[in-house]
Formats: C-alpha cells, sequence, structure tokens
C-alpha cells in the first residue's frame, strides 16, 4: 500500500487511494497460504470461457480440424530440490504429481463447473500447487509458458495462454518466478503477489516478471532481486495498461528493484493509466549516485497518459553514449522532467538522439532538472536537440513561455554528420508566446556554428516575439538552409536577423515559403535575400503575409543584399520609401518584381521606378 502524495508538488488532485484495486467479490477465494515467503505453495484463479467458435485469423489451419477451439489450458512447469515431483489439485476435481523441469498443460471444460461460479461470462476455478515431499522446495515456478496449439492449427498465432485472473506464489527457496515476458504473459490477470524474503532473493529476469500483462491492476506483494549483476529492465511493465500505480516497496533499498539496471527500453511503454511512481525508485532513496550502466532509455515513458510525475532519474556521466528516443513520447500530462536527467552524454546516432523525446508533451512547464549544456560537442546538432522538430510541441495547452534549457545555442556545432542537419528545432510550438526572459536577456538565439535550419521555427502559431536570431552565412553550406524558417507564426509582428555579412552566400533555395502565413509579420530586419537561385526559391515567401510593410536590409552597399529572382511582394502594404528601399537593394538582371493589391502601387514615382527598371527589372503592379 502506498502512503504518499503523488511526489513532491502537487501534481493532481486524484487521492492515491483511489487507484487501489479492489477485488471482484464475485471471484473466487485462492488458496490460504498459511506463511507468505516461507511457504512452499502456489494458488491461481482462473476464467474458463466457454469454447468459441473457431478463429478466422488463425492460419495454417490442418485440412479436417475441428471447428472449435480449446483455449482454457493452464501451463505451468516448476522445478523442484532432490528432483521431487510436485503436486496441483486443479480444482476440477483432478489431482496429479508431476514431474519438475517439465512443462505441465491442463485444459478445463465449461460445463463441467458450477454455473455459481459464473461472472462475466466466464466460469471459475482455483488450483493449488506444493512439493509433493513438504522436505522438498521450489527452486523455481514458471508460469509465462507456450501452451499448445488450438485445435487443427500450427501458426504460433494460434498458441493458447493462460487465462489467470489472480496468482499468489509462495517460496522460501526458489530463485525464479518466471510470469510474463516474450512468451505468453497472462493477459487476463489483475492481481499478483509474488512471495519470497530477504533470505532468497530472486535472480528472474526482471523483464520476465509483469510485461505484457494488460489487465495488471495490482501488484500485491513486491518480490526481493537479486543485485549482483547489471540486469535489463527493457520491457520490465511494457504493456500494463491498467496499472496505476507501483508501490512504494518499488523503491525499498532491499528489494534492488532497478538496481544497476543496464536498459530501461521500452520499460513503461503503453502504460496508459499509469499515474504514480515511488519517490526514490531509481536512486535508491539516495544510496545510488547514478545509473551507471543504463545505456538505453528509449520509449522508456512511451504513451504514459496520465503520468504527471517522475521521480528523480539521473543518468551515466561517464562512458558509452545513452539513447533517449521517444522517452517521453505523448506523457501528456507530465508537467516536467525528472530531476537530475542530463543530456551530457546523449548519443549522436540520427536514429538514437532526442528524436521524438518530448512529442506531445502538451503540459509541461519547465526544463529547469534538464541542462542541455552539458552535451557532447559531438551531438550539439540542431537535429539533436530538436525532437525530429516537435521541441515546443509541448505546453501546448499551459505553457505560455518557451522555457529556458541552459541552452546556448552558440555551442551548437559539428551538424555535418548530421543528414538531415536541422529540421525545426522549436516546430510546432503551439502554446508558448515569448521565449523565457533569458533568453532575451542574452540578447540573441546563436545559430552562427549550425549548417542550416530549415523548418526552424514552422508553425509556432502563438509566438509574439524572438530574440534576435544571429547567424554566420560561412557556415550554412547546406541547400535550403533557411527553408520554411518561420511558416506558419500567424501571431509574430517583428524578427530580427544578425549576422548577414553583405558579400557572403550560402546554400540554395533558402527563402521558400520562408514567411508563408505570417498575417501579422510587419518589419523584417537584417535578412539579406541575395543567394537565391531561381524564382522557387522565392516561391511562397510572402504568401499570405499581408502586413509586410518594412524591410532593413543588413550592410550599406546597394544591389549586394537584395532579391536576386523573381520575388512577390503581393498585398505587402508598402510605402513609396519602402519600395524605393527595396528596389535600390535589388541585385541586377532581368527579373520581375510583383507588387499588386498593394495601395501605393498604382502610383510610384516614376524616378523610383527607374531604379529597378535601369538594373534590367520589371515592376508588376
Amino acid at each position: 500500500m502506498i502512503g504518499r502524495t503523488l511526489g513532491p508538488a502537487p501534481l493532481s488532485t486524484t487521492n492515491v487511494a483511489n487507484f487501489y484495486y479492489k477485488r471482484p467479490t464475485e471471484f473466487l477465494d485462492l488458496a490460504v497460504i498459511p506463511a507468505p515467503g516461507v511457504t512452499e505453495m502456489f494458488t491461481f484463479l482462473v476464467a474458463v470461457l466457454p469454447d468459441p467458435e473457431v478463429k478466422p485469423y488463425l492460419t495454417n489451419q490442418i485440412t479436417g480440424a475441428p471447428s472449435i477451439s480449446a483455449v482454457n489450458n493452464v501451463a505451468i512447469h516448476c522445478d523442484v530440490t532432490n528432483s521431487g515431483t510436485f503436486t496441483v489439485d486443479w480444482g476440477d476435481g483432478t489431482v496429479e504429481n508431476l514431474a519438475q523441469n517439465t512443462n505441465h498443460f491442463h485444459v478445463y471444460d465449461y460445463d463441467d463447473l458450477p454455473a455459481s461460479s459464473e461472472f462475466r461470462g466466464y466460469r471459475q476455478v482455483v488450483l493449488s500447487g506444493y512439493p509433493t515431499d513438504s522436505n522438498n522446495k521450489f527452486t523455481q515456478v514458471i508460469t509465462g509458458i507456450d501452451g499448445p496449439f488450438e485445435p487443427g492449427y500450427t501458426s504460433e498465432s494460434s498458441r493458447n495462454g493462460s487465462n489467470i485472473l489472480d496468482m499468489e506464489i509462495s517460496s522460501g527457496n526458489a530463485t525464479n518466478y518466471a510470469i510474463g515476458g516474450n512468451a505468453r504473459p497472462h493477459k487476463m490477470c489483475e492481481r499478483v503477489a509474488l512471495y519470497n524474503t530477504t533470505n532468497n532473493k530472486l535472480t528472474t529476469a526482471q523483464n520476465t516478471i509483469y510485461s505484457g500483462m494488460q489487465s495488471l491492476q495490482e501488484i500485491a506483494f513486491v518480490p526481493y532481486m537479486h543485485a549482483d549483476s547489471t540486469e535489463s529492465h527493457a520491457e520490465a511493465f511494457r504493456i500494463c495498461s491498467k496499472l496505476r500505480y507501483l508501490p512504494d516497496d518499488f523503491a525499498d533499498p532491499d528489494r534492488y528493484w532497478f538496481w544497476n539496471s543496464s536498459s530501461f527500453y521500452l520499460c513503461f511503454d503503453s502504460c496508459f493509466k499509469l499515474e504514480y511512481l515511488p519517490e526514490g525508485i531509481f536512486t535508491k532513496q539516495g544510496t545510488q549516485a547514478e545509473l551507471a550502466n543504463v545505456q538505453d532509455y528509449r520509449y522508456m515513458f512511451r504513451y504514459c497518459y496520465y503520468l504527471c510525475y517522475i521521480p528523480e532519474l539521473p543518468n551515466r556521466t561517464s562512458g558509452s553514449h545513452i539513447h533517449v528516443r521517444s522517452m517521453f513520447q505523448d506523457c501528456n500530462y507530465l508537467k516536467r522532467l525528472p530531476k537530475n536527467f542530463r543530456a551530457n552524454n546523449i548519443t549522436t546516432s540520427s536514429s538514437e538522439e532526442l528524436l521524438l523525446m518530448l512529442y506531445n508533451t502538451i503540459r509541461l512547464e519547465s526544463f529547469s532538472d534538464w541542462n542541455l549544456l552539458d552535451m557532447p560537442s559531438a551531438s550539439k546538432q540542431p537535429r539533436s536537440i530538436n525532437c525530429e522538430g516537435y521541441m515546443f510541441q509541448c505546453g501546448r495547452d499551459v505553457n505560455q513561455i518557451v522555457p529556458w534549457t541552459g541552452l546556448d545555442l552558440d555551442v551548437i556545432n559539428n551538424v555535418a554528420n548530421c543528414s538531415v542537419y536541422s529540421v525545426g528545432p522549436w516546430r510546432t510550438g503551439r502554446g508558448p508566446q515569448y521565449f523565457a526572459s533569458e533568453y532575451y536577456e542574452k540578447g540573441y538565439l546563436d545559430f552562427t556554428n549550425i549548417t542550416g535550419l530549415q523548418d526552424g521555427f514552422n508553425s509556432n502559431y502563438c509566438i509574439k516575439e524572438y530574440p534576435i536570431l544571429k547567424f554566420s552565412p560561412n557556415t550554412m553550406t547546406v541547400n535550403n538552409a533557411l527553408y520554411r524558417l518561420m511558416f506558419g507564426n500567424r501571431s509574430l509582428k517583428t524578427i530580427t536577423f544578425s549576422g548577414f555579412d553583405v558579400d557572403e552566400t550560402f546554400g540554395n533555395g533558402e527563402y521558400y515559403q520562408m514567411f508563408y502565413q505570417n498575417y501579422l509579420l510587419s518589419r523584417i530586419s537584417g535578412l539579406p535575400f541575395n543567394a537565391a537561385n531561381d524564382s522557387g526559391d522565392y516561391s511562397g515567401l510572402f504568401s499570405n503575409a499581408y502586413n509586410v510593410a518594412n524591410f532593413e536590409f543588413p550592410g550599406l552597399s546597394a544591389d549586394q543584399t537584395g532579391f536576386s529572382q523573381n520575388v512577390s511582394l503581393r498585398y505587402c502594404p508598402l510605402d513609396h520609401q519602402n519600395i524605393e528601399n527595396i528596389f535600390r537593394y535589388l541585385k541586377t538582371g532581368s527579373f520581375t518584381i510583383t507588387l499588386t493589391n498593394n495601395n501605393y502601387a498604382d502610383n510610384i514615382p516614376a524616378e523610383v521606378e527607374a531604379i529597378a527598371t535601369d538594373k534590367g527589372w520589371t515592376v508588376t503592379h
């Protein structure tokens, strides 16, 4: 039982007691284990279903096979000291002494069980087992076993698992309880109690205990685990989709859960209803300095829709790189990242880095405990920081400020080995209106070491003001470096660039749809437009940007920084002074500038229009 609130902050109004599982009163009582953790015994409640019709999705049906499926098998494997046997009372009148170290199966007949046990469309039976010789003990009890094929079928999808609803296993000697994992997890099981003591800790692989138990709602006893070696927690609770909490005993230092972990890959993936993890579960209440052996955090909390707080989760600070792809993906209620999870050792692999790490964390409010400054230089690539273009998909509903991450963008470098270089580090920020004050106090976002920033701020619908965007064109060597940079910034009013030298050129196709649907944008300062190679580079550049009225080009020299291909400024409310300014900076060539649907365009003074036409331009108005 857990007796604390949801973490150190009021992150939920839900009473934790509401998480507790209420065993249905209609369930039959399990056999009584006299001394849990000492007595050598197991007892299961099993659902027995009516024989269903043949399943149409199964393949490899044997010709002439029967048209019904025997789905009511229970599988059990026990090892016993002294090579002894074990006895099972199957609960339907059958009692057997069974050989150890062998898979055994028992098939129930729905019609043989009393109708009084009917519940939810199935009938119930309670089985129990123990070593036949009371002097012997279990060494392992395994129920996660591939069952037999359905009658008449040979495909793997036709194998049956056990329809266990409630289970208790107790031993003062056994070191392995494997009931889940990649074999046949008990998809109907709602409650599990695996009893042992500190004197017979389990060496069971922790990802073979609960993984895949889709109906699990209560872990009534947390077993003691050995800590002698590094342990994988990959998929440990994967698809425990009805589990709402882990008991506080998972953080008990004596139980050694999550100790010396090598991997958290998919650990809590698809735990859709998980709301509570006990404090200290990953740190052993302060006794563990770091999770020194963990390399893989991929998908660790993916689809934990209701988890709003994650206890302290330190990561390794040395050794091989760690992987964090989709680690918090779709954690819709997560409000802050776990304390002490740092970015100092994140891999540079294009498929394993920060891609989708924070995707759809729409209520994330703070990055204060997550410092990107410690990222190694080899991984400071825009792609590494952008979660596949969705860094600020987070905060869409609540957060109105792009949080300060401790990130100085001037440390971003070495993007040459990044195949997609910089696809949208702040793309799709649908909630924030401003950046944190620290960004403005610094004065700029420094992109001087990157090769490009394609889609960098795409679809930031609510942002009203950016810090100055500082670039160095001589480092932007890739094509489409500024492609759709500010696409869909519907609330932005002004934007200022710096660092562009008039004599520098960079890449190709820089300006495609760069300010598309910038409905409120009125002023663009410091951006040269001289690097376009064809009119397609300017396609949609100012489409639906109805308020752009002022251009302030960098540099002092005319005919250097302005448009270099056909360009449309339709609907832009440019006055004669701004039109003249644009004309003076046009690069010489046989091109067309379109100024239609502009109140000032029809009466441009002849001497002003001549500035453009003398350079070979056609002015359409």
